[in-house]
């Protein structure tokens, strides 16, 4: 019986794996429902970054789930206060899933969600959740790129 584990972070082919079924989702027709058309160009931003991919998202719930590269999640504490600051985030977890021998390694974003009676006030808060998410994940990726850099020389 083995004692250790290997903890999974994003690779670059596992991103571009996701990313390739998430296009097809893209590409679903309004109102098939298996993608939420308000989260589609957040996602789009935050897939852009490097070492970052969408695995899960709901406006409905309020969820956003990301998987990260080994190095931005050795960085990701730098972010978290940044991140908890904004009032429609209320939670941030990590969240591991165990199978093979491998744990697998998730970040689940909790933020306000469209069930709220105050719609108009919702997606203020929603797009105010979004943009906060999206400006930290970007200032960890270049955290995360300046040590790197800095580790090299």
């Amino acid at each position: 019986m083995k004692n250790t584990v290997a903890i999974s972070y994003l690779t670059p082919e596992e991103k571009a794996e996701t990313l390739r079924e998430l296009e097809i989702l893209y590409q679903e027709p309004p109102g098939c429902e298996k993608l939420d058309a308000p989260i589609v160009r957040w996602l789009r931003k935050i897939n852009i970054i490097d070492g970052i991919c969408t695995t899960a998202s709901c406006t409905h719930n309020g969820i956003l789930c990301l998987r990260l590269s080994e190095s931005l999640a050795a960085n990701f504490k730098k972010c978290l206060k940044p991140l908890m600051s904004c009032p429609s985030i209320y939670t941030v977890r990590l969240f591991y899933t165990y199978s093979d021998d491998i744990i697998r390694e998730e970040m689940v974003i909790k933020f306000t969600c469209s069930d709220s009676p105050a719609i108009d006030e919702l997606y203020n808060d929603f797009d105010n959740a979004m943009e906060t998410i999206v400006d930290v994940l970007e200032s960890l990726s270049a955290i995360t790129q300046k040590n790197n850099e800095q580790d090299a020389t």
